[in-house]
């Protein structure tokens, strides 16, 4: 079985999530490697799973950076031969079955960033992150929340430039727009694949960047229902879409931020002497959310099929935070922008803690589920013990000035009760001053 838009929506109880204000919000994604969101198959992706929002097909706009294609049409011979724009598809069919009456703005740059090969001969297909975000800092307006479903093994990044895009995120954040990451489909590392290339060959675990660095979110991926827990799908499981664990884990490049402090060490703690040595206990750890992210309805080609990974989950993730946004416009609040501390703080009692599976790998069970903050699954599935996004929905403000929601996320049959949340004045005031404070300290972060 599927799992289409409309499950989706109820499981995250967004079923009503009509847009509460006429000013101005939207939602971007960002493509690489030639990747285009095809607008024909976004139109019978529309037209099967959500008939009223089939204009959003044709509405959406197409930027190209440094050379990045767009195009209007369907897949063409050489697209099709190549598997081009799956990625690029499951973002505008999961994102505009979800928001489509917010503006949505596809960008898709071109080009290819500098790059470490993890074996000798090894392609160079890293994304060029940092010549989207020198775009994207010179542009007046920017989406508030922006989905990558993009990401690559963090040793394959040069330190340098890894640091160099990491400064500009904290830029993108400090104008108040969230940037959304997959935490990665590779666990803790492919058991063949878990060597350092630094020359050593040194047996260790693997992060994916760029969602170990500290100023986006990284997202994780769950499965199932009552309980939902940590995705997983072996190599026998391919007809529900590729094999794929979440990756998760602490990174080598960046330090713990201190917005962290207060959850992971404790983790650490408890996994004593256990993978000593395989990972960065200081680094600072991923995911820090979680959504669903197994068998994904879409189309490619004009062909429905299904797909599987923390690729899929990431922007479902940031649909849920779009509509957040609408209702603190709507209340004249400044949009969430950079989310930790306030996440780490606050923000995750309004998610599930996933307590259960692993993100095995490098011939170890890898990362265990707990109660709490762990690399595994975030109150959906990885960091906070998972936590899914059935939180948030709809926010509304009561005469006090506090913030109450009123969600529900529903997948098919199962739908989530209520949650009421507050979150006071003052502290919205103090998130963001800590968020323009830790911007100007953004050295602190972007560096051991």
């Amino acid at each position: 079985m599927s799992l289409i838009v409309t499950s989706k929506r109820c499981l995250i109880q967004t079923v009503s999530d009509m847009t509460s204000t006429s000013q101005p919000k939207n939602i971007g994604f960002a493509n690489y490697l030639d990747e285009i969101p095809i607008r024909p198959d976004a139109e019978v992706f529309l037209k099967k799973f959500r008939p009223e929002a089939i204009s959003q097909a044709s509405a959406f706009t197409q930027i190209s950076v440094a050379g990045g294609p767009v195009q209007d049409g369907p897949l063409t011979a050489n697209q099709t031969r190549d598997k081009k724009s799956f990625k690029a598809n499951l973002n505008i069919q999961t994102i505009s079955g979800f928001v489509w009456e917010m503006p949505i703005t596809s960008y898709s740059t071109g080009g290819r960033p500098p790059f470490i090969p993890e074996s000798p001969g090894q392609a160079n297909n890293n994304e060029p992150y940092l010549v989207w975000l020198d775009y994207l800092v010179q542009q007046q307006d920017i989406p508030k929340v922006i989905s990558t479903s993009y990401g690559e093994p963090e040793q394959s990044v040069p330190r340098a430039y890894a640091e160099r895009v990491c400064r500009q995120f904290a830029q993108v954040g400090a104008r108040g727009t969230s940037l959304f990451f997959p935490s990665g489909n590779s666990d803790v590392g492919r058991d063949s694949k878990c060597f350092t290339n630094d020359g050593n060959n040194t047996y260790q675990f693997m992060l994916t960047f760029p969602g170990g660095y500290p100023y986006v979110t990284s997202v994780s991926a769950t499965m199932g229902f009552a309980p939902e827990e940590v995705a997983y799908l072996p190599p026998s499981n391919a007809s529900l879409g590729n094999y794929f664990a979440p990756g998760g884990g602490f990174g080598n490049y960046f330090a713990r931020p201190a917005w962290q402090e207060g959850v992971v060490p404790k983790y650490v703690e408890a996994l004593g002497e256990k993978y000593k040595g395989l990972y960065n206990a200081s680094g600072r750890g991923c995911p820090d959310i979680a959504a669903q992210g197994v068998n994904f309805a879409f189309f490619w080609n004009g062909t429905e099929g299904v797909t599987s990974g923390t690729s899929a989950a990431t922007p479902l993730a940031a649909s849920v935070f779009v509509l957040v946004n609408d209702a603190l416009i709507a209340a004249g609040r400044p949009t969430l922008g950079f989310l930790y501390p306030w996440l780490y703080k606050k923000g995750y009692k309004v998610l599930n803690d996933i307590t259960k599976g692993t993100n095995r790998g490098c011939n170890t069970e890898g990362f265990a589920a707990g109660e709490g903050w762990d690399p595994r699954a975030i109150k959906d599935v990885h960091s906070w013990g998972q936590k899914t996004m059935r939180c948030f929905g709809e926010i509304l403000t009561k005469g006090d000035r506090s913030l109450v929601n009123t969600v529900t996320v529903a997948f098919n049959w199962f739908t989530l009760t209520l949650l009421y949340i507050s979150i006071r004045d003052s502290y919205w005031d103090s998130c963001h001053k800590t968020q323009e404070r830790s911007t100007n300290n953004e050295e602190l972060h972007c560096k051991n």
